[in-house]
């Protein structure tokens, strides 16, 4: 069950910034990242290569094989205020979904977006320190 939502992180990428791949984990059940100005593109590698990834080391060695003009599931040319969402935690039992590795692709100009992680409760998970975040 969703109990809070993370305050809302707003990013600025360079030209040619970019994100590595990683996994929301801490928690956040959910993923909203808002493309603020129509720039950028998000890569999320195992979303369609199934069987999901056993553990992070499993998928972090499944998405370094993979190419993003080929493989997965990309975000391309964004409008601004298009959103998109996934899940990083399975619903069955709150274990991460590892196939909810994603990246942001290095950018074509100045990018901004926004996140907005949605956390559960009860599951004996780490409380994030948004620090973590920050770049």
């Amino acid at each position: 069950m969703i109990s809070t939502g993370e305050d809302l992180q707003v990013l600025r990428y360079a030209e040619g910034g970019g994100y590595s791949m990683h996994h929301d984990g801490n928690a956040r059940a959910l993923t909203v990242l808002y493309y603020l100005n129509g720039v950028g593109e998000t890569w999320l590698p195992l979303a369609d290569a199934p069987p999901r990834p056993k553990n992070g080391e499993d998928a972090m060695a499944r998405a370094a094989k993979l190419d993003p003009d080929t493989d997965g599931v990309r975000v391309t040319a964004p409008a601004a205020g298009d959103a998109l969402a996934f899940f990083s935690l399975d619903d069955s039992d709150g274990s991460y979904d590892w196939s909810a590795v994603h990246r942001a692709l290095p950018s074509t100009g100045e990018k901004w977006v926004a996140n907005h992680w949605f956390r559960v409760g009860g599951l004996g998970l780490p409380t994030p320190d948004p620090r973590e975040d920050m770049l």
